[in-house]
């Protein structure tokens, strides 16, 4: 089993170094702000790093001693039935949540829609507590704010408040 493991983590690696090879063909920046290759030159640096650490989590799992483990306490047993209506339900909010999006995006702007969407599917989707949702809600959308709107000078919608 491990060794597929070491095979998935060895070509994601692969498709991050490919994507950095082809994105480097394309312009990093263009008169507008950036340009074609500059998403797809992070997404492979970001995917070559993140294959690192995989194969880090890997071998080191490899190298400890296996210890029998309780199983979690908020996952039902192996054994365990869940019903279909339970198991829709994250999927259904997470696809509202979407939609609502799409449609309130240009009304709300980018900033209230996204911090919205972040606290729905945060606090419903991802089961988090409050204090979590919240946090995500407001600090998901400030960075992603400042990454794009500041940072790289993409024009991103505005609500009624200004941003």
């Amino acid at each position: 089993m491990r060794l597929a493991e070491y095979i998935a983590a060895i070509a994601v690696a692969v498709l991050g170094v490919a994507a950095i090879g082809l994105a480097r063909q394309l312009p990093y920046r263009a008169e507008f702000g950036v340009g074609p290759g500059f998403f797809p030159l992070w997404l492979g640096v970001v995917l070559v790093i993140l294959s690192a650490v995989l194969v880090r989590s890997i071998w080191q799992a490899d190298r400890q001693p296996a210890t029998p483990s309780e199983p979690a306490t908020d996952e039902p047993a192996p054994n365990q039935i869940i019903p279909a209506a339970e198991a829709r339900k994250p999927w259904l909010i997470f696809l509202v949540s979407t939609a609502a999006v799409v449609l309130l995006f240009s009304y709300l702007g980018m900033v209230i829609s996204m911090g919205l969407f972040m606290l729905v599917t945060v606090r419903w989707v991802a089961g988090r507590s409050w204090r979590a949702s919240l946090a995500y809600a407001v600090l998901s959308p400030i960075a992603f704010y400042i990454a794009f709107g500041v940072l790289l000078s993409v024009p991103l919608p505005v609500g009624p408040f200004g941003f």
